[in-house]
Order: C-alpha cells, then structure tokens, then sequence
C-alpha cells in the first residue's frame, strides 16, 4: 500500500513539471499577441479555458453543469487569486524593464516554500534552502545583463508589480492543498467568471482592437494550456505530490521561458544563460531529491 502511495505522489508530482513547461512557454507567445489588449486576451483565453474544462465535465461526469455548483470561498479564492496574479503580471510585463519584471515574478517558489511551511507545517530541510538560495541565483544570472540594471520610476514599478504577482501566485499555489477534497478540475468555473470580470475590466479601461488569425491561435493556446490544463494539471500537483518539490519546479520556468525564446530566434545563448541553466536545475533537483530517493527503495 504503502509503495502504491509512494507511486502516486511521485506521478502528481511530475505533472507538477508539466504545468511549468505550459507556463513557461508565456513569455514566447505573449510576442503572438503582441498589440491585443491585456484584458480581453484574458478574457478569451479563459473563455476557451472554460470551455475546455466544460467538455472534460462532460466527458468525465456526463454533464457540463455539474461543477457550476461549487463552494464559494474556492470560487472567491481562485477567482480572486488567478485574476489578480495575471493582472499583477501583465502590468509588470508592460512597465519598466520586461526582463527584470520577469525575474521577480519567477521568485515565488521561495515564497511558495515558505507560506507551505507557515501554513501546513511542512518542515524545510537544509537542502530546501540550499535549492531555494541557488535557484534564486540562477534567476539572477539570467536577467543579469550590460554590468546590472537601475530600478527608479517605471522600472521600479514594474519591479513592485512583479514582486506582487509572485507573492499572490505563491500563496494561490500553496493555499490549494486546502481544497484537496474538491476535483482539480473543478478551476473551470473560475476561469470562467475571470472571462467575464476580464472582459468588463476590457470595456472599461481599454479601447477597441482588431484580432487577427495570428492573434486568435496564439489566443486559443493561451487557453487551453498555461491558463486552462495548466492550472488542472498545478492543482492536482501540489495536491497529492510532494509540495516542497513541485514548488522547486517553478524555478525551470523562468530557464524554459528563455530556451523557447533562443529556439525561436528571440533571445541569444550566452554563457551567462549556461550558467543560469545548470543553477537552477542543481537549485530545483535539490529541493526534490530526496522524494525520488525515498520512492525508489
């Protein structure tokens, strides 16, 4: 029984990694929708998160209605929690340096390791500092470029912005093992409210746009994996796996965001993006090695 567990916690854990490598593909499609305003791509990509989740229901349950009957303080909490993180991060992206919001928003599995040990009395080993600090320094190295950047007016802004968006998504992440008892799927219908709230934010404060074929398949994308699947996927994860581990995962986002970036022709490989690559994997295997050792004897 005990190795069957031990089998299951590893496996939810692993999807842990699936979700970063969806998230980390952001930073290369947010240039496809390049010139749509933030609030409605939101709003039709959570639009076509939800109905993606409402096929899964019907697959999966055999109606699409089911899971529209939910706890409210879930609801609040995903609603409340994914639409502020997207919003946090979308206004960091547009203000100031991109690299440096960028960075600070990546830093929330330290936070995430933190607000789990406060919260759930997980106890932190030696190597979960030792992970946490190195990861850390490898995100540095990456946004590190031309000898440092200042942080004043906008940048700062943007820095602050940034800080935020890690924070709120750390706690969203680890405040998830609180609803362990509800389906992981069952995120579909706050993504779905977030379509609406997103599209009355839209008209609003932003102004009318044309989407182009380009626009609408990066769009649909965004939907379906990093803000659909993706917070499924997360949600099972730090549910039923290894909390400490699948947090440490977060840092390979920030180091994945910049390979599709050189794959693409976006960003260029240096021995600065070497250094940064090889710290935060040592960073994020350290805080879960010991959960593989432990499953395999």
């Amino acid at each position: 029984m005990s190795m069957v567990s031990n089998q299951n916690t590893r496996s939810a854990t692993l999807l842990g990694l699936i979700a970063v490598i969806f998230w980390s593909t952001l930073p290369i499609v947010s240039i496809y929708t390049k010139g749509i305003p933030p609030f409605l791509c939101l709003s039709i990509a959570y639009f076509f998160a939800f109905i993606v989740h409402m096929i899964y229901w019907k697959y999966k349950y055999g109606s699409i209605t089911l899971k529209f009957k939910q706890p409210l303080n879930y609801v609040l909490t995903y609603v409340i929690g994914i639409f502020s993180s997207n919003a946090t991060f979308l206004i960091a992206m547009q203000h100031g340096d991109p690299v440096l919001s960028y960075l600070v928003s990546n830093l929330w599995p330290i936070f995430a390791l933190f607000f789990a040990a406060f919260l759930f009395k997980e106890k932190l080993s030696n190597l979960h500092y030792i992970g946490a600090v190195i990861g850390f320094i490898g995100v540095i190295f990456i946004s590190a470029k031309d000898g440092g950047m200042s942080m004043k007016g906008e940048v700062l802004f943007g820095f602050m912005m940034g800080f935020l968006n890690s924070v709120i998504w750390s706690f969203v992440s680890v405040i998830n093992r609180k609803f362990s008892d509800i389906p992981a799927d069952s995120v579909g219908l706050p993504l779905g409210i977030i379509s609406i709230l997103a599209f009355v934010t839209h008209i609003f404060v932003e102004g009318s746009t044309v989407i182009s074929t380009q626009h609408l398949l990066a769009i649909m994308y965004l939907g379906i994996a990093p803000w659909g699947a993706a917070y499924t996927i997360w949600g099972y994860a730090v549910r039923f796996g290894d909390v400490k581990a699948v947090m440490l995962f977060g840092y390979l986002m920030p180091l994945l965001g910049v390979v599709w970036m050189i794959l693409l022709g976006k960003a260029e490989f240096s021995m600065n993006v070497l250094i940064s690559m090889i710290l935060i994997l040592v960073g994020a295997s350290l805080g879960s090695i010991k959960l593989f050792l432990k499953n395999s004897k």
